[in-house]
């Protein structure tokens, strides 16, 4: 019985604080999708500590999927295809923000995307991210040294951040909604295998009740060596 005790304190204790201490992105592993368009499988999710918002751990994942063949898309398609996706049961899912009205071109850390190549990936401004051999970089298969589409409007545009097509690698653009360019998926929150803390709750009363079970178990004992 105290070995089962102490097994769930072990995984209620790993559960709870398992957590790394300095990383700012944090690959929480596996889940199940569904691109709304008949394919399915699964994929990695990401979640960055810094934004609180989780990201689609592949860099072309519209490609990977085979929803679009090369992952190009026209602005409203790649906000269709990402609001249509339903990843761990979620979703939600949209296109990167960055902020309205923001200055073209301009080495400027705004926005989700420009947060992911400067601080978390180490990306250097008008070089590709490639280059930065930041190890986080692996988190991210199939990102493409090109731009990619916010899900920021601005009159019949929309913003693109650059991950370094053409020497232009943290730059922030204005393009035509027609025209195409490869987008990233996005969630708020962190979307994790990590229970609930409700589950958490249901551990501990399950030790409350083992233990109480132990107590009775003993008081039985007792009573019958005294009879």
């Amino acid at each position: 019985m105290k070995r089962i005790l102490f097994l769930l304190l072990a995984v209620i204790a790993v559960l709870c604080f398992s957590r790394p201490a300095v990383a700012t992105l944090i690959d929480n592993g596996s889940f199940a999708y569904d691109d709304g368009a008949n394919h399915t499988g699964f994929v990695n999710l990401i979640y960055d500590e810094d934004l609180d918002i989780t990201w689609v751990g592949h860099g072309n994942f519209a490609d990977e999927t085979g929803f679009d063949n090369g992952g190009v898309m026209l602005w409203n398609d790649a906000v269709s295809w990402a609001s249509g996706l339903t990843i761990g049961g979620l979703g939600g899912w949209r296109l990167p923000t960055t902020t309205f009205g923001i200055t073209i071109g301009a080495n400027i850390n705004e926005g989700e995307m420009a947060h992911l190549f400067n601080d978390e990936l180490g990306g250097t401004y008008t070089q590709n991210i490639s280059t930065s051999g930041d190890p986080d970089l692996s988190l991210f298969p199939g990102l493409i040294n090109h731009a990619y589409f916010t899900g920021i409007e601005n009159g019949g545009g929309a913003y693109t951040f650059s991950f370094g097509a053409n020497a232009s690698g943290g730059k922030h653009d204005l393009v035509t909604k027609n025209s195409g360019w490869y987008a990233l998926a996005v969630h708020d929150g962190e979307i994790s295998a990590v229970p609930e803390p409700t589950t958490v709750a249901l551990l501990g009363i399950g030790l409350v009740g083992l233990a109480g079970a132990e107590v009775r178990r003993r008081r039985k004992k007792r009573a019958v060596g005294k009879s």
